[in-house]
């Protein structure tokens, strides 16, 4: 069985993947990882995911290239993570091109399910940012790209991670990764993502029949609200543009979750911010650091919000 998770930063796709291959209960589960811990911040991210699959009963096997030498001798159950990066090493470290990358990940995938009963392959969505880069940079999200469509026509299972929210987009949403895995005692809170310039707080406007320049409407580039406005916000237009501006300050970050989901003053509050996820990383460590928290800001939200939609050209999907 190959399943397919892709998802921009933060979006919660390595939960949803650990849960996936942990419910399959193999003795042997193996993790194939591929960043290479080249600085400081590289570093805690593998921290990070390395607390995250603790107890998990993972067997880590380091693999920054060369995929096919990382087949393990007993078989298993194989989590790789991530795609995106192994084909950045292959690119940009190991100096193969755009043909050879592909023939060289999809050679490895192949031999990990031939010989392992379940695999799963965590990849970025890196292609909705719209910018123009380097021919070099171009060439890698075409090569990653094109890997990502050769294996969800091959995988049994694909899903889109938003939110910390699974959506089947082939084969069906497995019992493990279904609302009650992500959602917890709801308090009335609605969250709305989406692309910039979506029509996110026009939609929102119509189907709760609010005033878009009304009072109870707050908007994120004013910053963070005062006690008094809390009383009185019942739509927070822009959540990312408030965290932009408290990114260093932890405090001010658990006092804006606190009164994002405070609702008891104002009942059915309505979140809305935009996806900074789906892109490439970019040079900028402040740039990188708000992407990231905005992405697990949004996912914690999540868990607690009543209903989650995402807003696309003016029209909503419903997440949970």
């Amino acid at each position: 069985m190959l399943g397919l998770i892709i998802g921009g930063s933060g979006s919660g796709k390595s939960a949803i993947a650990e849960t996936l291959i942990v419910s399959y209960g193999a003795s042997h589960r193996y993790y194939i990882a591929t960043m290479s811990a080249s600085d400081a911040e590289s570093q805690r991210r593998i921290a990070r995911h390395r607390r995250m699959r603790d107890g998990k009963g993972f067997e880590t096997l380091e693999c920054p290239t060369d995929l096919a030498t990382a087949v393990p001798d007993a078989a298993g159950d194989i989590l790789l993570e991530c795609l995106s990066n192994l084909v950045a090493n292959e690119m940009f470290l190991a100096g193969e091109s755009r043909e050879n990358t592909i023939c060289k990940v999809m050679g490895g995938i192949d031999a990990l399910c031939r010989n392992n009963d379940h695999v799963i392959i965590v990849t970025n969505n890196v292609f909705e940012d719209g910018i123009s880069y380097p021919r070099e940079t171009e060439a890698y999200i075409a090569c990653l790209g094109e890997l990502n469509r050769r294996l969800a026509e091959a995988a049994d299972l694909v899903i889109e991670a938003q939110a910390g929210i699974p959506t089947a987009l082939k084969g069906e949403l497995p019992s493990c990764l279904q609302n009650q895995a992500y959602v917890k005692e709801k308090n009335g809170m609605i969250l709305i993502i989406g692309g910039a310039y979506q029509g996110k707080l026009a939609w929102t406007c119509r189907k709760w029949a609010l005033d878009p320049d009304g009072p109870e409407i707050w908007n994120g580039a004013d910053g963070m609200p005062s006690e008094s406005d809390w009383l009185r916000i019942r739509v927070v237009n822009g959540l990312h543009q408030i965290i932009r501006g408290i990114l260093d300050d932890e405090q001010a970050m658990a006092l804006l979750k606190e009164k994002l989901l405070n609702v008891s003053a104002v009942p059915g509050r309505i979140v809305l911010t935009d996806e900074l996820g789906c892109g490439l990383v970019p040079i900028s460590t402040e740039e990188r650091k708000w992407r990231e928290n905005t992405g697990r800001f949004c996912e914690a939200l999540a868990k607690e919000a009543d209903e989650v939609y995402r807003v696309s050209c003016g029209l909503a999907q419903k997440l949970q």
